[in-house]
């Protein structure tokens, strides 16, 4: 895949879309709403087995990222694991 201007895909972008997954999940929000909650640095709790405390995390390595970069970043992830799904998929004729 050749990728156009801008920065590199990074290794981080696999944990930024989980943690914009855990995010949005949590507070049942969308992509632009979890990024700008993991750019305020807000606390997120942690899933946890029923009957299990909670813990909470002190916010995250993105904290104080713009929250439209945020976005960018998870998009692009996004339709990258799309196209690499696409490719590795098998069709049954």
């Amino acid at each position: 895949m050749t990728r156009g201007a801008g920065r590199p895909k990074s290794d981080d972008d696999d944990f930024l879309a989980t943690e914009v997954h855990r995010v949005m999940w949590h507070f049942d929000v969308g992509v632009k709403e979890a990024c700008r909650r993991i750019e305020r640095g807000d606390k997120v709790p942690l899933p946890t087995r029923p009957g299990n405390p909670v813990k909470s995390t002190v916010g995250s390595p993105w904290r104080g990222i713009k929250a439209t970069t945020l976005a960018t970043r998870y998009w692009r992830w996004r339709r990258a694991e799309k196209e690499r799904a696409e490719k590795v998929a098998v069709k049954i004729l």
